[in-house]
């Protein structure tokens, strides 16, 4: 027999082996920028994104020698901003990615935060709010627009100077994530977006908070920053009204902002329910609004929804896509856009009838664009790997949306595909990553060895599709109808519930260009059938 302290020794023995093994396999895995050999979770590099990251760089260095009198010189912010739908909005994917980042890089702020209670909908998580007056809750999802609506896809708008808004931080605004722990920040700087038009009220907080800064856009939205002496966690929004033809106030989020602003400060804005082509049409702000922001990289998480639209027409979905991306380039040509393909769902037991036409629309276009791909359907499995998410309790009942774990997991694959890209172009200055794959690689072990058969009418249904798809050509652009002209002037036909937002993005130019054009009540509903005379968006 063999005594106790032989047993021991032995213990030991294998004890070290085993820790000696993993740490060769995290080694290995790093080494190989792969997740257990899956080369599907690398990102897709864009030129763009290669020069954010060396730019990254500088904030990774000042932020290491914050504490040093002579901290490195050059860039100390990098910004963030990822819009999509009801996967975003509840944040918990672009949450994980937020706080794996800023673990990094330091923690610059959570971005523009809209109190969706004000919408009847949820979220964000730690922010309450209370009203007092008539607020209507609008978003991209709504049917008619009384206001139009910017980058956060949703607003809350009022046509009293008496109605009031309060915003307060609750301890549910703390996070924790597995690398480390980030508290309730320092509630000294508040930055406030809002309607900035002639005919608007004018915000006013409380006495605690003093104004410092303000930016009007001539399309009439803008924002407005405070700050205070103390620490608080909640500020008043009240309206005055300076002049009597003021008759109406959008409030479209606020940001509360470090006051040493470092790091990474990362936005995150998505819409229950919405596809890319809402943003687009529904938001006529939001190209201005990233033209103000200028995110060195902006972040696109669609097509969830689009995946159940059996009449999506891709003749018409690819260009609006396309057009958008154009303009986004046009007004900050040095951010880098990554698309993030729609994960696999099945929707109350549905196969989602154009998923795979949807992802290969995006391939597309970052192609076309020479954007950068996340196949973050292909990272978690691909056709049919709902099944083992599910199976290993990673979604919730209904299959389309994930459970907190879920998201974790996808946001902790996209940071470990993104920070590894930042180790492949910062070679010389490589972040540790080990905790990182060790987790991840951990998660995707257990999905790989108890993955669910994929249903043979499924196999059948994505081999047709996929085949279906493969040999599109890209959707031809049928030019639109030349538009009326009158005495050489664009001449538009209103028809019923078109609104003079949506008019003025169809023709390229401002709500007020239109408006002082026909002499307009910018707030008064338009009539169906009349005639507006477009200005030249180049004058």
């Amino acid at each position: 027999m063999i005594n106790s302290k032989i047993k021991g020794f032995l213990f030991s023995i294998a004890l070290l082996f085993i820790a000696v093994n993993s740490a060769a396999q995290i080694n290995q895995i790093s080494n190989n920028n792969s997740i257990i050999n899956l080369k599907s979770n690398e990102i897709q590099e864009s030129l763009k994104l290669k020069i954010v990251l060396k730019k990254l760089h500088n904030v990774y260095l000042n932020n290491q020698f914050q504490n040093l009198k002579n901290p490195i010189k050059g860039d100390t912010l990098f910004t963030i901003l990822h819009i999509g739908d009801s996967h975003v909005q509840g944040d918990y994917f672009s949450g994980e990615i937020r706080m794996q980042l800023q673990y990094q890089f330091g923690n610059a702020g959570r971005g523009i935060l809209f109190p969706y209670a004000l919408a009847k909908s949820f979220g964000p998580k730690g922010v309450a709010v209370k009203q007092s007056g008539i607020w209507t809750g609008l978003k991209t999802m709504s049917g008619s627009l009384a206001e139009p609506i910017g980058v956060a896809g949703y607003c809350a708008t009022t046509n009293s100077p008496y109605s009031k808004i309060q915003v307060s931080l609750t301890e549910k605004f703390r996070e924790e994530n597995s690398l480390g722990v980030f508290s309730i920040p320092e509630f000294q700087k508040i930055k406030v977006w809002h309607s900035t038009d002639n005919q608007s009220f004018k915000p006013q907080l409380d006495s605690e908070w003093r104004l410092i800064d303000s930016f009007r856009h001539s399309d009439g939205w803008g924002y407005s920053i405070y700050q205070s002496d103390n620490v608080l966690q909640s500020f008043n929004i009240n309206l005055s009204r300076t002049d009597a033809i003021q008759n109406h106030f959008a409030f479209y989020g606020f940001e509360i902002l470090p006051v040493h602003q470092k790091g990474i400060a990362y936005h995150h804005l998505g819409v229950v329910g919405a596809q890319f082509t809402h943003l687009i049409y529904k938001a006529p702000h939001t190209v201005e609004q990233i033209g103000k922001i200028k995110p060195d990289i902006l972040i696109f998480s669609f097509g969830t929804n689009e995946a159940y639209n059996g009449k999506l027409d891709t003749a018409v979905y690819t260009p609006a896509i396309m057009n958008f991306i154009d303009e986004i380039m046009r007004v900050s040509p040095n951010t880098a856009i990554i698309f993030t393909t729609a994960p696999d769902t099945r929707s109350n037991n549905r196969i989602p009838p154009v998923q795979v036409k949807v992802n290969n629309q995006l391939r597309k276009i970052s192609m076309e664009k020479n954007l950068t791909l996340y196949d973050l359907n292909e990272a978690m499995g691909g056709w049919g790997s709902m099944y083992a998410w599910y199976q290993n309790k990673l979604t919730i009942s209904d299959k389309l949306h994930f459970n907190k774990v879920g998201y974790a997991l996808q946001g902790q694959l996209f940071s470990l595909s993104l920070l590894n890209a930042y180790n492949r172009v910062n070679k010389n200055d490589q972040l540790k990553l080990d905790s990182l794959i060790f987790k991840v690689t951990q998660g995707m072990d257990v999905l790989s060895r108890k993955r669910a058969n994929v249903p043979q009418e499924e196999n059948n249904a994505f081999d047709t599709v996929a085949q279906i798809d493969s040999v599109l050509p890209m959707p031809i652009v049928i030019a639109p109808r030349a538009p009326r002209y009158q005495n050489r002037e664009i001449i538009h036909v209103v028809k019923h519930g078109e609104t003079l937002y949506r008019i003025a993005l169809r023709y390229h130019v401002s709500v007020a260009a239109i408006a002082k054009k026909n002499k307009l009540n910018m707030r008064k509903k338009l009539k169906s059938g009349i005639k507006l005379r477009i200005p030249d968006p180049a004058n």
